[in-house]
C-alpha cells in the first residue's frame, strides 16, 4: 500500500481528519505527509541501490526484467537502473537480449584451471593419448576407410578405459553381434565385459538422446540417416552439448582419396582430436601366411600432449587375426618421402 500513495492519496488522509471534525494545523499537516512520505521510502530506501536492483533477480531468477519493470518494483531513477545493469552485464552476472536482463545461468561461470587440471585421462590404441589432452566436453574422431579396424581400435578404447575405471557407454549403430563376439575372441568372457561397459542400441540413429552427460560415450559408428553427411557437422555438436564432465569417442567412415572425413572440415573443426585410419593392405610373410597391415595418421590436435608434435604423424598397425584387434608395428613418426 505504501508503494501505491500518491500526492492524491496524501491529500485524501489530511481530509479524513477535517470530516471527523478534527482539522489538522499547518504544522499537524507538515507533520502527517513527512510520516507518510517516510513510510513510502522505508524499508527499501535502507538499502544500497544495487542491492535493491539484484533482488529483484534473485527473486526470479528466471525471469527477464526491462529497466522500467525494475523501476517499478523499486522505485529507484531509471538511470540509476541502468547504470548498475551495466556493470553486472559487464562483470557477467546478468545477461541482457537487448531489451530485457535476467540473471546468467550458474552453467556460464566456469573455471578454466578446473578444467585443466581435471583433464580426461583416456588411453586409446596404438598409444595416440600421449599426443594429444583431453579434457571434459571434448570430441575424439575416428575417422576410417572401409575394414580398416574402426570398431576394433573403439571396442579397444572401451575395454582400456573400463579398466582403468572410467563409465563406458558403448553406442552400437550396427551389427551389435559383432561386438560381442570380437570381445570373446580377445579372450574376455560375457561377465567381464557387461560388468565393465555398457552398451546402447542406437539404429534409429537418434544420437542425441542417447549421449550420457558424464561417460566416455563411444559411438560405433557415426552413419547419418539416408546418407545425409551434410548434416554431420550439426549432428555432432548437438552430441557435444550433452556432455557435462564426458567426453565423445566417435567413429566415422572416411572415403578413399579424401583429405577429411564424411562431413568435411565443420566435422573435423569441432574434434580435439582426429586420427585416420587407413590403406589396410595384405603383406605375404610366406608361401602361406600373410599380415593384414594399416597405416594410422593424426590429422589434427587442438592441445598437444606430452610427446612432441603430433599433426600429421604417422604409424603402421596390424589387424591381428585373432579377433581383428590392431597391434602398432613401428613408433610414430612423419611420413618418409618416396
Amino acid at each position: 500500500m505504501a508503494n501505491s500513495l500518491t500526492p492524491d492519496a496524501v491529500a485524501q488522509v489530511i481530509d479524513l481528519f477535517a470530516e471527523k471534525g478534527t482539522p489538522l494545523s499547518k504544522d499537524q499537516e507538515s507533520l502527517v505527509v513527512g510520516l507518510l512520505v517516510d513510510q513510502k521510502a522505508d524499508p527499501q530506501s535502507a538499502k544500497p541501490k544495487t542491492a535493491q536492483v539484484m533482488e529483484v533477480f534473485e527473486e526470479h531468477p528466471g525471469v527477464w526484467f526491462s529497466t522500467w519493470e525494475i523501476r517499478d518494483r523499486t522505485g529507484l531513477p531509471a538511470d540509476d537502473i541502468r547504470n548498475i545493469l551495466r556493470k553486472k552485464k559487464e562483470a557477467a552476472i546478468i545477461i541482457s537480449d537487448g531489451k530485457k536482463y535476467k540473471l546468467a545461468p550458474a552453467s556460464r561461470i566456469v573455471n578454466p584451471f578446473k578444467i585443466m587440471a581435471n583433464s580426461y585421462s583416456i588411453e586409446f590404441p596404438l598409444n595416440i593419448h600421449g599426443h594429444a589432452i583431453i579434457s571434459v566436453g571434448d570430441v575424439v574422431i575416428i575417422s576410417g576407410w572401409k575394414n580398416c579396424g574402426k570398431t576394433a581400435f573403439l571396442m579397444d578404447v572401451g575395454i582400456i578405459n573400463a579398466k582403468r575405471g572410467l563409465t563406458v557407454n558403448y553406442i552400437v549403430t550396427e551389427n551389435v553381434q559383432k561386438i560381442g563376439r570380437r570381445y570373446l575372441q580377445w579372450g574376455y568372457t560375457q561377465e567381464e565385459i557387461l560388468e565393465r561397459i555398457t552398451f546402447r542400441d542406437c539404429r534409429d540413429r537418434d544420437y542425441t538422446s542417447i549421449i550420457e552427460p558424464d561417460s566416455l560415450n563411444i559411438l560405433d559408428y557415426y552413419n547419418p540417416a539416408s546418407g545425409e553427411y551434410h548434416k554431420t557437422a550439426a549432428e555432432i555438436e548437438g552430441m557435444a552439448r550433452q556432455l557435462k564432465n564426458g567426453v565423445l569417442v566417435l567413429g566415422i567412415q572416411h572415403a578413399r582419396g579424401q583429405a577429411m572425413p564424411r562431413g568435411g572440415e565443420l566435422s573435423q573443426e569441432l574434434s580435439q582430436l582426429t586420427v585416420l585410419l587407413s590403406e589396410v593392405e595384405a603383406i605375404r610373410t610366406g608361401e602361406m601366411d600373410s599380415r593384414k597391415v594399416g597405416k594410422a595418421k593424426i590429422l589434427t590436435i587442438k592441445e598437444p600432449g606430452t610427446i612432441k608434435g603430433g599433426e600429421g604423424k604417422v604409424c603402421q598397425y596390424e589387424v591381428t587375426q585373432h579377433g581383428g584387434r590392431l597391434a602398432q608395428v613401428d613408433s610414430w613418426d612423419y611420413p618418409r618421402k618416396s
